[in-house]
């Protein structure tokens, strides 16, 4: 994952959020509490492809991008 701005990881979480069809950031990491994959965004600048993936997830590899920097939504929380 990369190193981003406070900013910077809540921008990605609600595009995230949309991209994924929830109403807001809360209701996607509600729905992270009991999902055994989750929603993802690669972290790379000028890159915001998303994806499921495991809910520990901090570098798994974009298959837009093809650098290991996708990152799930609850990594994202916690370091936002």
């Amino acid at each position: 994952m990369r190193d981003l701005s406070h900013d910077q990881r809540h921008r990605k979480l609600r595009t995230l959020a949309r991209a994924a069809e929830y109403a807001s950031v809360e209701e996607m990491l509600e729905a992270c509490t009991e999902a055994a994959t989750v929603p993802a965004i690669c972290t790379e600048f000028g890159c915001s492809h998303t994806t499921r993936t495991d809910r520990d997830a901090d570098s798994a590899r974009c298959e837009a991008c093809g650098r290991n920097t996708v990152a799930s939504a609850i990594v994202l929380a916690y370091f936002a």
